[in-house]
């Protein structure tokens, strides 16, 4: 059986490899007719391994990478991806190797929440992660739409737009701590500035900031950069979104009411930035967020089945608007 040992970023270009081999095979089996996967970008996967830190994991075997997972911990929320093994070692035992060390390193640290995302076409890997314990449960669907144009009404007088990255030290150390504070209302430990400071580390992207008066009201974490090697760059990829939780977000003043305006920063930075598509990612269920994003003119362009293990599902309301990708 291979070792299991952390990833370092000397491992990238085998896990590169790994990745277009063994997501390859996965969308054969999906029975999609463009089915190769192209390489990732290198300074992709160095932001996925400093994200995970101790948590990206690699199975080695005579010299070489044959598997690989990535595990992230936001809070009490653990989830894993992307996650591949080499297509001559599947069902050897290597992929219930990694995922089951990944299940471990969440564990032990604290995770409440441990899941990932899945194709949920490919017969494979809903076996293999249902052996695993994995539960299936909502799908989670990629909401795009044109970066111009869209109906999104809103009353923006009490509110403003801010990107991160043009802000002053003093104006960035608010917004974080604003963001701190809407992700801890979300979940106890949860604290996505850090993921602010990762993008903004990385120069992966922008984050765009809901202010209204003194509050920080939410927030988007925006991708710029295509994760594909060969990927055009026409993309902006909301990464994380998520507003002050309050109660029914249809009540005036609400949550859903306030989201059409960081919508709209979010297509403005799009703009700015001359790409022509905005993506997000949003559980199936939170049926009031999605029903608004189809009046918006968004629509559904890819979808994943989210999976949690038995005992360690996924509990928030519903009614939260909070969009968070696990890839």
């Amino acid at each position: 059986m291979p070792e299991i040992r952390r990833m370092v970023e000397e491992d990238l270009a085998e896990v590169n490899s790994v990745f277009t081999k063994a997501f390859s095979r996965a969308r054969i089996d999906e029975g999609l007719k463009q089915h190769r996967v192209s390489p990732c970008r290198i300074a992709f996967l160095k932001m996925y391994l400093d994200r995970s830190g101790e948590g990206a994991l690699v199975a080695y075997d005579h010299g070489q990478v044959v598997g690989f997972n990535f595990n992230h911990l936001f809070g009490c929320t653990g989830w894993m991806g992307p996650l591949a093994v080499m297509p001559k070692y599947q069902g050897a035992g290597v992929g219930k190797a990694v995922v089951n060390a990944g299940i471990d390193y969440l564990r032990t640290r604290g995770a409440t929440v441990i899941g990932l995302e899945t194709m949920p076409r490919n017969f494979r890997n809903l076996g293999f992660y249902s052996r695993l314990g994995f539960d299936p449960g909502p799908l989670c669907l990629d909401m795009v739409a044109q970066a111009h144009g869209g109906r999104a009404p809103f009353d923006s007088r009490s509110a403003e737009i801010r990107y991160f990255r043009e802000g002053t030290p003093a104006q960035k150390e608010r917004l974080l701590r604003g963001c701190g504070e809407i992700s801890t209302a979300l979940s106890p430990g949860l604290d996505y500035s850090k993921e602010v400071l990762l993008n903004s580390r990385h120069r992966f992207g922008d984050t765009v900031f809901l202010v209204d008066g003194d509050e920080v009201a939410g927030f988007a974490v925006c991708h710029l950069e295509p994760y594909g090697q060969y990927e055009e760059r026409r993309e902006l990829k909301v990464n994380v979104l998520a507003m002050r939780p309050e109660p029914p977000i249809s009540a005036p003043g609400g949550s859903l009411s306030r989201l059409p305006v960081l919508l709209a920063g979010v297509k403005e930075l799009a703009a700015r930035e001359r790409l022509s598509v905005v993506r997000l990612h949003i559980r199936s269920d939170k049926y009031d967020a999605l029903r608004s994003l189809l009046s918006w003119d968004y629509n559904v362009g890819y979808s994943d089945l989210r999976m949690c293990l038995s005992g360690f599902e996924e509990e928030e309301p519903a009614h939260r608007v909070h969009f968070c990708r696990w890839q």
